[in-house]
């Protein structure tokens, strides 16, 4: 076991990551792109989690576990949320993305079909100086829901409006930059 000293050096040499050393850097729906521009005003976002399913192989009254297929926890449900802009453009910007899948008011029309690899979220994690260490594409993007947003005219402040979205992914890939090995 550690002890506190061995715990200080290494956390003098690897640091810690910081919860925002993190960025949206591109979004595309349904042939709609959002760049750094608007991307800006992204406040929360989450690395993607990954999971390989687990096979239970019973032999003898043992259980071996071996390895299955993966699985994208959340894929169907993945949440960011922004600062909305004065004019509602980031909402509008959900709005069309998500009337562009389906469209009650023009006869049912849209395009929901299942999405390809154009439809992509890219994310990515800093280090202090801002420079990319690793980059997630999120592949197969789809809107699911643009919340409702909550004004307050009788007790508002003036705080700021955030705006909630959801969207749902295939699968992602990531971009090594840092060693994904941290020795011994």
């Amino acid at each position: 076991m550690a002890n506190i000293q061995q715990f200080y050096q290494r956390a003098q040499d690897m640091d810690f990551s910081r919860d925002f050393l993190f960025q949206v850097t591109s979004l595309t729906l349904n042939g709609l792109v959002m760049g750094q521009a608007d991307l800006v005003y992204a406040t929360t976002a989450k690395l993607p989690s990954r999971t390989i399913r687990n096979i239970k192989v019973p032999y003898m009254g043992l259980d071996f576990n071996v390895p299955g297929g993966v699985q994208y926890e959340g894929s169907d449900a993945y949440e960011l949320t922004f600062y909305l802009d004065a004019e509602s453009k980031l909402r509008n910007f959900f709005e069309e993305a998500s009337r562009n899948s389906f469209d009650e008011q023009n006869g049912s029309t849209g395009d929901y079909k299942t999405p390809d690899d154009s439809n992509v979220i890219t994310l990515m994690q800093l280090d202090k100086q801002r420079e990319e260490i690793n980059t997630f594409n999120l592949f197969g993007a789809s809107i699911r829901k643009v919340n409702d947003i909550e004004y307050k005219m009788a007790e508002g402040t003036g705080e700021t409006v955030k705006l909630n979205v959801t969207i749902a992914y295939h699968f992602y890939n990531q971009s090594f930059i840092s060693d994904p090995f941290i020795g011994s």
